[in-house]
């Protein structure tokens, strides 16, 4: 059980390390703005199949 609890131990201070900047990679969007982009997205992929 050690050596599981060292493995969390060590994942978890991974992701502080990169927390930090993920959170300024993608700011929070006015709403509806998300939604729109992801239904751009997949209609252009789906247009890609034609």
């Amino acid at each position: 059980m050690a050596s599981l609890a060292e493995a969390l131990r060590k994942v978890l201070l991974e992701v502080r390390v990169h927390a930090g900047g993920w959170a300024t990679v993608n700011p929070t969007r006015p709403g509806g703005v998300h939604e729109h982009t992801v239904l751009e997205r997949r209609n252009k992929v789906h247009e890609l199949g034609t």
